[in-house]
């Protein structure tokens, strides 16, 4: 089944007169499944750049949900592309803008993520992915630097992990209570750190 999506590198504009400013900047990407881990850079693309809770939920309408693209036990879905084509997108993240979803950023070697552990339901797709950015984008955590929803599913089983990227390293106990919220809220088994450089 194809999805049209066409919202590449587009700053997304509410239509709405009274506008409500967030504390930040933030873009929007899609990750496109690659061929090897040295394509990485290359299948990450920018759909869209937001600064407004407006702008904000102008994206969360318009940019397909996971739950509508991750496999989820049956098929998974192809976006179409302006020429025709098809391209298989495996996760989106959100990070502040001009920072680029990857260990390699100098905004990201120092720190780390919370990686919360695989888990299957689909219909908590949606709802973690949401919960996450709306956090991250209120204000209130200036160490997270992005949030990151992947469909690892393999051989016919539906996987799904969240990834909250922070930084420094040293941010990460003050928030461990905002992972632990997010784990008991929605049920999940638990997570783990990883950090992105030795």
């Amino acid at each position: 089944m194809l999805v049209i999506f066409r919202m590449e590198n587009k700053t997304i504009e509410s239509k709405t007169t009274e506008q409500h400013p967030l504390n930040d900047q933030w873009s929007w990407w899609e990750h496109r499944k690659a061929s090897s881990e040295d394509d990485y850079s290359n299948n990450t693309v920018r759909c869209a750049d937001f600064e407004t809770v407006e702008g904000f939920w102008q994206c969360i309408n318009n940019i397909p949900s996971p739950s509508e693209f991750f496999y989820n036990g049956h098929n998974n879905k192809r976006f179409r592309n302006k020429d025709g084509s098809k391209r298989h997108v495996i996760s989106f993240s959100v990070f502040r803008k001009g920072i680029h979803p990857s260990w390699e950023d100098d905004a990201n070697r120092c720190g780390g993520d919370f990686t919360f552990k695989k888990f299957r339901d689909t219909r908590k797709l949606d709802e973690v992915w949401e919960e996450s950015i709306l956090h991250m984008i209120s204000g209130h955590y200036p160490n997270i630097v992005g949030t990151r929803i992947v469909d690892t599913s393999v051989r016919g089983k539906n996987l799904y992990k969240l990834e909250i990227w922070f930084s420094p390293r040293d941010a990460e106990e003050s928030l461990k209570p905002l992972m632990d919220t997010i784990n008991d809220d929605y049920r999940l088994k638990g997570y783990y750190t990883k950090y992105h450089s030795n």
